[in-house]
């Protein structure tokens, strides 16, 4: 997960999936990002369709809250039983945090 609080997590975002997508051990990684996307909030424009086209698996901005993020975070519970891997418990008896690798970038971090 990339998380910005500084509004330039879609600039940023952009350079640092190209570089995750193109890393063969991560290309099939699921990545997601969130927070502020642009610094001019609202006036900014919804900029999901393009972080998608980007390779972004979801999007979650400021405005979206925290609902949808769990259950993009729990369908990965899912996949990964589907898969085979062993149950650690239900994510919210481990804690959100525990269940999601965060990235926070700063401005120019991702350069």
């Amino acid at each position: 997960m990339l998380s910005s609080v500084n509004g330039h997590g879609a600039q940023d975002g952009l350079l640092a999936i190209e570089r995750l997508r193109a890393c063969p051990e991560l290309a099939d990684c699921p990545v997601i990002i969130g927070g502020k996307l642009g610094v001019r909030g609202a006036d900014e424009g919804d900029r999901s369709a393009e972080l998608l086209a980007a390779g972004f698996d979801a999007v979650f901005d400021d405005a979206g809250g925290v609902t949808a993020f769990r259950s993009f975070v729990g369908s990965l519970e899912k996949v990964a039983l589907r898969a085979g891997a062993p149950r650690a418990g239900a994510l919210e008896s481990v804690g959100l945090e525990a269940a999601t690798a965060s990235l926070a970038l700063e401005a120019g971090g991702a350069r």
